[in-house]
């Protein structure tokens, strides 16, 4: 690996010559066969670490095929945990306003549409469903429309939470066969218990 490592200078002096050399002259052999030896260990260990690391990335090569074949199982179930959902607004003339909520699974084409309906009926919808909820009330009553978009974000983490996304997902998970065909209207994902 280092040249200066491959051979030791002054690896054997005889007898007779040691006896010939000054005591600073055999401090100086000493001191350097001392760091020579320091030096080949440093060395070695360098290899080892090497020739672990190589085994290291052989293993992980090994890991990473297993990894992508056991891929496809999870497939199935990523599709329809990976949600969009979107909020969209519908002029039905110049003074009405409905809305839907969109909700598109991965790998499916066509998305599921949940009618609303109007804003002000809406927003009274939520006020009922979240009753309980008076931070989630005010905010409702303060602007429904911003609080649902930032509702149906999906969340950035698994600590945040998102109230209309876990509600929608539930959804999905819940009726993942036959969400095609479930009613797609408010009080399917807000129900309201009389």
């Amino acid at each position: 690996m280092y040249k200066l490592l491959k051979r030791k200078r002054l690896e054997y002096i005889p007898s007779l010559k040691w006896g010939q050399l000054t005591d600073a002259q055999r401090n100086k052999i000493l001191k350097y066969q001392n760091y020579w030896q320091e030096c080949k260990r440093r060395e070695d260990r360098i290899i080892r670490a090497q020739n672990k690391l190589d085994e290291l990335k052989k293993e992980m090569k090994v890991m990473m095929n297993h990894l992508a074949d056991r891929t496809f199982l999870i497939s199935s179930i990523e599709e329809f945990l990976d949600i969009k959902i979107y909020l969209v607004p519908i002029k039905r003339n110049s003074v009405v306003r409905y809305y839907n909520l969109s909700v598109s699974l991965k790998g499916n084409l066509v998305p599921k549409s949940f009618s609303l309906g109007k804003s002000e009926n809406v927003k009274e919808h939520l006020l009922n469903y979240f009753k309980l909820q008076p931070k989630v009330s005010k905010q409702i009553k303060r602007d429904w429309i911003s609080w649902m978009k930032i509702e149906i974000k999906t969340p950035n983490n698994k600590h945040e939470e998102r109230l209309v996304y876990n509600q929608l997902l539930k959804l999905v998970i819940k009726e993942q066969d036959n969400f095609k065909n479930i009613e797609g209207s408010i009080n399917t994902i807000f129900p309201i218990l009389k």
